[in-house]
């Protein structure tokens, strides 16, 4: 709670240019100097577009600190779950794995070439580790229907779309 205060304090003194230029500079998004030049203005436009009161105020609410750890309710998982991860995101490879250690029902699938942002960095590979999931288990995991329009439209939009 208190790394996400900091950044919510951080973000409302200097404003939104300077907090999504650290964002930005987080190694965590290093593989973006990879993508594409208007995937990464797309991005970056996108980002400033936030307000900073509201995206402090999301930090300070919804940000990991505030957040009850649910490691304990893994096992009960009663719906298949997939999570995609980015080879060359070390935390959350790692952070996957621990999960489905703890559920039969979750699956992993780690994307060759990707760091954090799976579906800007690898899109392709995003939607081929997605859609077939959702067209099998869409409706079981409470969707309006495996593999419905709604589904297919929405990813096919791609990347922030």
């Amino acid at each position: 709670m208190a790394h996400d205060e900091g950044l919510a304090a951080f973000l409302e003194a200097v404003g939104i240019r300077a907090f999504v230029d650290r964002w930005e500079a987080l190694p965590l998004f290093a593989t973006h100097r990879r993508l594409p030049r208007r995937v990464w203005q797309r991005q970056r436009r996108l980002r400033l577009l936030n307000r900073p009161a509201e995206l402090a105020a999301s930090l300070r609410g919804m940000g990991t600190g505030a957040q009850a750890p649910l490691w304990d309710r893994l096992a009960r998982l009663a719906v298949p779950t997939r999570l995609v991860v980015g080879e060359r995101d070390a935390k959350f490879v790692a952070l996957a794995r621990q999960m489905a250690a703890r559920s039969p029902q979750i699956q992993v699938v780690t994307v060759p070439g990707a760091g954090h942002t799976v579906h800007l960095e690898q899109p392709e590979a995003f939607l081929q580790a997605v859609l077939p999931f959702l067209e099998a288990h869409g409706a079981e995991a409470g969707g309006q229907g495996a593999g419905g329009q709604g589904d297919r439209a929405l990813a096919e939009a791609g990347p922030g779309g």
